[in-house]
């Protein structure tokens, strides 16, 4: 619901779904000339895990195209050139990015995401792209008001597609390590907070839970210890009567 503020415990559902992200990325045709230079951009944060500033950086000279490893030349008290993968299927996006806009990369020094004024883009105009964009989705959601009462924080931004790349590694793979590494996070507290908002986890184990499947598991392993009691009882017994 367009403008809704929502408080208390629902602050911390800053999360999209997959259908509202192509929701958001369909509306980028009618927001900006450049769609699939936008496009890009927005999947580099969905499906790469990149911080906004890590996006509008992007320099094709840490990236090594053939085996799509991009080594970050920067990050905030972190790792310089820390290795990065990009999946394979954005690898055609890429070069097909590269060449329509090669002179303009060039002359911006190898920046993949580049401004008129041969720069870098910016985190600023990144933003700005992400609301309008939002905007014409129907996504503009907000979820908490900031301290001075005055500007919402919304459901939608830049930082929200990294979240939603990160709990879709959750989902398909139950392990927080992975999460971890593929969110480079150097403490693993900051990467629990995707297995607490992964639904689909949690529809997974409720299933599990009152499935006839983990009914028939439990009975099984209660069989098993039934069994492994009587054995050790037999052997019990059998060392009792030789002495």
């Amino acid at each position: 619901m367009k403008g809704e503020i929502y408080t208390g415990t629902q602050a911390l559902c800053k999360i999209i779904t997959q259908e509202e992200y192509e929701r958001f990325i369909n509306a980028l045709n009618s927001v900006v000339r450049k769609s699939d230079y936008w496009r890009l951009v927005m999947h580099f944060g969905r499906y790469i895990g990149l911080r906004r500033d890590e996006t509008a950086t992007f320099n094709l000279k840490y990236l090594d195209l053939a085996t799509g490893i991009y080594r970050l030349p920067k990050q905030k008290n972190k790792d310089k050139f820390e290795p990065v993968v990009v999946p394979n299927f954005l690898i055609p996006l890429i070069k097909e990015h590269i060449l329509k806009y090669k002179v303009s990369i060039e002359a911006s020094g190898g920046y993949l995401f580049f401004t008129r004024t041969n720069k870098h883009q910016s985190g600023w105009m990144i933003d700005q792209i992400v609301k309008k964009t939002r905007q014409r989705a129907n996504l503009d959601t907000s979820y908490s008001k900031r301290k001075d009462n005055e500007a919402a924080l919304h459901v939608l931004t830049y930082h929200t597609l990294r979240h939603l790349c990160l709990t879709d590694v959750q989902d398909k793979l139950n392990d927080i390590y992975s999460t971890m590494l593929i969110g480079r996070h150097k403490s693993i507290i900051s990467a629990l907070r995707y297995q607490h908002t992964s639904i689909e986890q949690k529809k997974k184990i409720t299933e599990r839970v009152y499935s006839g499947e983990f009914q028939k598991q439990q009975e099984e392993i209660a069989l098993l210890k039934e069994s492994i009691k009587e054995i050790k009882d037999l052997l019990k017994s059998s060392i009792i009567q030789k002495f």
